[in-house]
């Protein structure tokens, strides 16, 4: 793979990968741009392989981080990685908690190395999530297809989508924006857990988003300053019968 970029830097080409999985035993930094449709990356324990080209890729999986490896680089399709490519899969049944914290992780380091956050797009279908992530750095949108299409089914009473401060929960966060999705709860009547919750958080937007069942849809908290922050065009369906826990809100 080394000496094949190489030669592609030189003649200003695209790096293509065929169809496959490439087992990568040991750190490599890639410059040219990528070609990935129908091959997989997968990087063994502790190995990163670092992207720094422009990455052309369909909405399905080309990285396999499996094995304990790491996907680095600034590189993205016009800004836009997708879950897919980690792993994600709408199919109502898998969890999709570790390919959405790996495509944060791979956003956060190219924000910590400078570069702009980038957005994380959803596909279409049902995306069970066991457990919540947390972004604790600037500039990110995590967006799906349409609010009927990109259904995310949050199964327990955990914080689905924590926004925890800038950096590593120090400071505050900017740019933090959620679109296009149909969040529900799988339990009809929870009984606590935030389905987006912004913690130092001082310009964010919440935008075309349905919540099914929230216990809390949207919580804030230290979110306060002169910046924008928008919710608009939501709507929130309660549970027929609303928990009788102290607290409990549709926005807080």
């Amino acid at each position: 793979i080394a000496s094949a970029d190489t030669a592609a830097v030189a003649r200003g080409a695209v790096l293509e990968f065929s169809d496959g999985t490439y087992s990568i035993g040991s750190n490599i930094t890639i410059a040219s741009p990528i070609r990935l449709n129908g091959a997989k990356l997968k990087p063994a324990s502790g190995v990163t392989v670092t992207l720094n080209g422009d990455i052309d890729a369909q909405d399905k999986q080309i990285f396999d981080v499996s094995a304990g490896g790491t996907i680095a680089g600034f590189g993205s399709m016009g800004s836009v990685v997708f879950m897919s490519w980690w792993g994600g899969i709408g199919n109502g049944s898998t969890d999709n908690q570790p390919y959405l914290a790996a495509a944060i992780a791979y956003l956060k380091q190219r924000s910590l190395a400078g570069a702009a956050g980038g957005t994380i797009q959803l596909g279409i279908g049902k995306f069970v999530f066991n457990s919540g992530v947390t972004i604790d750095f600037s500039g990110i949108t995590i967006r799906g297809v349409n609010d009927e299409s990109t259904v995310i089914l949050k199964n327990g009473t955990f914080d689905l989508f924590t926004v925890n401060g800038a950096v590593n929960g120090t400071g505050a966060s900017y740019g933090i924006h959620f679109q296009h999705m149909y969040i529900q709860s799988v339990a009809s009547k929870p009984t606590s857990g935030k389905m987006i919750y912004f913690n130092k958080t001082q310009e964010f937007s919440v935008s075309y988003i349905k919540f099914l069942y929230p216990y809390r849809a949207i919580d804030c908290f230290a979110c306060g300053g002169p910046l924008v922050k928008t919710i608009n065009h939501c709507s929130f369906i309660a549970p027929s019968t609303l928990p009788s826990v102290s607290g409990s809100a549709l926005i807080a």
